[in-house]
């Protein structure tokens, strides 16, 4: 009977400890010291990311909406390309357009699937699906 009055003290003892115990976290950060800002108040650290760098992570890729398309179709992101193609699956080159488009009329082309290639200023082609309704 002894041990269990002192099992069930001990227990306790220890429920109270937990409970009224403060935790402190601390995590090592190893990032660009110009990308955050850590402050410490009472004992919590912070860290405060700037947007300003973001910008430089995000890929600013060329693309298009809406997928799937009945008509007309708008380009985003054309300030590297130089010349964007509409390209059948089996190879052909059905639209070409050389200036700075935001949109192509794509009302003479029938129902199916084709790709769109961008190409770059910097040399790269990027290739995406476009679904025509």
């Amino acid at each position: 009977m002894l041990r269990l009055l002192l099992v069930k003290k001990h227990l306790f003892l220890l429920l109270v400890l937990l409970l009224t115990s403060t935790f402190y976290a601390k995590a090592d950060v190893s990032v660009c010291t110009s990308f955050y800002d850590v402050k410490s108040e009472k004992g919590f650290d912070s860290i405060n990311i700037s947007t300003d760098y973001l910008d430089d992570f995000v890929k600013k890729e060329p693309g298009f909406y809406p997928n799937p398309v009945h008509d007309i179709v708008n380009l985003t992101a054309q300030e590297e390309v130089l010349r964007v193609r509409v390209i059948s699956l089996t190879g052909k080159t059905l639209i070409d357009i050389k200036t700075k488009e935001k949109t192509i009329n794509l009302s003479k082309l029938s129902k199916g699937m084709y790709l769109i290639n961008f190409d770059m200023k910097d040399g790269k082609r990027i290739a995406k699906k476009l679904i025509k309704k």
